[in-house]
């Protein structure tokens, strides 16, 4: 410890420059979050992916000239079981009085539209099956309002309702993506208190990725509007390459803290770690501008939704990190730790030996992959897909 550091490179001037305003830097990402904080609530998140579908796409000029041509009124079909069919006319009835239900259809013997009909069409085995048809679009206000009176009618029967009305992918994969997140976050912190030198480190990672993640939410306002479909899996996405990041240049940092005082082992691990980050992160972007070329719009979304991900989590390991590591320095000092992970030299010996060996397996394994990926089947529809969790539709 104690060497001194010279003053030769551009990565290492531009790294006492970032370390010695680093007040500085976390004035201005605070302000950031601030605004991030601020901005978010009002990015405009929409919700029909159909309109990411190109313009001259036959669904896209379909989907215009019905709506141009036609009015498509919100439907359901509501399915009561355990009711007699005296009940059954009844809840008919009383399905019609709902303000914006337009008609329910449900055999009625009395009714001459009927006469045509079975009986078994309606009602079978002690359940009925309604036909509802409301008297506007789906997203409109009194059909939303009537859908809701409706699933209250029937709550106190066995009942199963589909209907497209009420249902909410946003929503949905929004919760969904909550959960996967969380679970995520559980799993990364669980392995990096393995892996760790020091459990302070943890928190500086948790709070580089928080700033990242936020910066990029927050400036989603600046590009209009996003798809939910990017608003929800974004963050998920973002995780992984901001905790990256943030690895590579603690454990530099660590590296060089054997050498030098912590300012200048800051210094001398940012100035190294810069180009290898920068360097890395250059396939993600390509990946994600590659998104971008997609006809369908959520890639073009997604992409550039992702590709600003990255550069914010470039950033905030870059600019933000190193003062997070100054201000907990003596913090990362107190939690220091032995090392958990085990030496697996057995392993690298075993590698080394078979090495003749698993090549032609390799070759032999990605013929194969490339036979089977052409025999892939693929699911186009929600009701297609089998999964031990199903949407109630």
């Amino acid at each position: 410890m104690g060497q001194s550091l010279g003053t030769d490179g551009l990565m290492m001037r531009i790294a006492k420059f970032i370390v010695n305003k680093r007040k500085a830097f976390l004035a201005l990402f605070a302000l950031a979050c601030v605004y991030s904080v601020i901005s978010i609530p009002k990015v405009e998140v929409i919700e029909d992916v159909t309109e990411y579908l190109p313009k001259t796409t036959e669904t896209r000029r379909g989907l215009d000239t019905m709506e141009e041509e036609f009015t498509t009124f919100g439907s359901g079909k509501i399915l009561v079981a355990n009711i007699t069919y005296e009940q059954a006319l009844r809840v008919a009835e009383e399905m019609e009085q709902i303000e914006g239900v337009s008609q329910v259809q449900f055999y009625d013997e009395s009714d001459d539209a009927y006469e045509d009909e079975e009986l078994e069409d309606y009602y079978k085995d002690a359940s009925a099956l309604f036909s509802i048809t409301f008297t506007d679009e789906e997203d409109a206000e009194v059909t939303q309002r009537a859908i809701v009176k409706v699933r209250e009618l029937v709550s106190g029967y066995s009942s199963y309702v589909y209907t497209t009305v009420d249902k909410d992918d946003a929503a949905s994969l929004q919760k969904d993506m909550g959960v996967i997140l969380a679970f995520a976050s559980i799993v990364i912190v669980s392995v990096l208190l393995f892996t760790s030198l020091t459990y302070m480190e943890i928190v500086i990672f948790v709070l580089v990725f928080g700033v990242s993640a936020l910066l990029n939410m927050g400036t989603n306002y600046l590009m209009g509007s996003i798809s939910f479909v990017t608003n929800a899996v974004g963050t998920v996405l973002q995780l992984a390459m901001a905790i990256d990041y943030a690895i590579i240049l603690f454990h530099r940092f660590m590296e060089e803290r054997e050498h030098y005082e912590a300012e200048q082992a800051i210094t001398v691990a940012l100035s190294k770690a810069i180009p290898e980050i920068s360097s890395s992160s250059l396939t993600t972007i390509s990946g994600m501008v590659a998104l971008m070329f997609m006809q369908f719009g959520i890639g073009m979304d997604l992409g550039r939704v992702m590709t600003k991900a990255i550069i914010f989590s470039l950033i905030t390991v870059f600019l933000l990190m190193p003062a997070l590591v100054m201000m907990f320095n003596k913090a990362i000092d107190r939690t220091r730790h032995r090392n958990f992970v085990p030496k697996i030299n057995l392993w690298g010996k075993l590698m080394v030996k078979i090495r003749f060996v698993t090549i032609p397996l390799i070759v032999v394994g990605a013929v194969f992959g490339f036979i089977w990926s052409g025999k892939c089947q693929f699911v186009y529809d929600h009701s297609s897909i089998n999964s031990p969790k199903r949407m109630s539709i």
